[in-house]
């Protein structure tokens, strides 16, 4: 699960355990390597990257804003300040 990405939180779900002993676990066994916040950053520019990029094209086809973030999954602010960010409309 931790190689396709599965957040730490989902894993404690399904093994039905506390997310911080599954991270000493799994820092003691040496599988988990917690991230750095630069890695973090990088992570979450490319996931807006891709994001805006599929807004754009949505809106080509002719999808409203609120329609491309429900399909997107994420807020109308939050992808208005993206495209600020990008020089996008």
């Amino acid at each position: 699960m931790l190689r396709e990405n599965v957040p730490l939180y989902k894993i404690a779900v399904e093994i039905d355990c506390e997310v911080s002993w599954l991270r000493k676990k799994l820092k003691g066994l040496g599988i988990w390597q917690p991230k750095t916040p630069d890695e973090t950053k990088k992570e979450t520019q490319k996931k807006w990257d891709e994001r805006c990029k599929q807004a754009v094209m949505l809106r080509k086809q002719g999808l409203t804003y609120q329609a491309i973030c429900k399909q997107l999954g994420c807020g109308p602010n939050a992808l208005n300040q993206q495209f600020k960010k990008r020089g996008l409309k």
